[in-house]
């Protein structure tokens, strides 16, 4: 398990499913459980700061298209020299955990925050793979996000991928 640090509204978006994918200037190698931490500044109350909200899978590290963007929550930016991180089934965290210092690149979570997200991780691989799964290959559209909609209550219907990794699952 790591974690990634992201400035707000960011961080609350993928807690609430609406940010399916994370743009970054850097690729990994790392595919697993992912805990996403809010940043300490800039402060937007009422959104968590200095905390973990929630646990993602990364699932996948691409090569950013255009019909990732609305999944990443960006309006049309310039594409080369990005990545998609795909990120599946975002479990919130009960409370925001914290509070956590951030840092650059993927860190290692306290002894701590890896506790809290045992059960979380153990839950996920027993009940929600197969429906993450079926979501992601039903091609849904991802719904349009901003800071006004992160703190509504219901679920996103299902995580959008482009057609490349798509297909890539289909055949799989």
């Amino acid at each position: 398990m790591k974690c990634l640090s992201l400035r707000q509204p960011w961080a609350s978006l993928i807690a609430s499913g609406r940010k399916t994918i994370e743009v970054r200037s850097w690729r990994t190698h790392y595919r697993g459980p992912l805990v996403i931490c809010a940043s300490a500044r800039p402060r937007q109350p009422p959104l968590p700061s200095a905390a973990a909200v929630c646990l993602v899978e990364l699932i996948d590290v691409r090569p950013l298209a255009a019909d990732d963007l609305p999944a990443a929550c960006l309006p049309e930016i310039k594409l080369e020299g990005l990545f998609a991180w795909v990120l599946s089934g975002a479990v919130p965290l009960s409370e925001p955990f914290g509070p956590i210092r951030g840092r650059l690149k993927l860190f290692d979570p306290p002894a701590e925050l890896r506790e809290l997200c045992r059960p979380l991780l153990s839950a996920r691989e027993s009940d929600a793979t197969p429906l993450i799964a079926e979501q992601r290959l039903s091609g849904a559209k991802p719904r349009r996000c901003n800071a006004r909609n992160i703190r509504r209550p219901e679920q996103p219907t299902g995580s959008a991928v482009g057609p490349r990794v798509a297909a890539a699952r289909k055949a799989e």
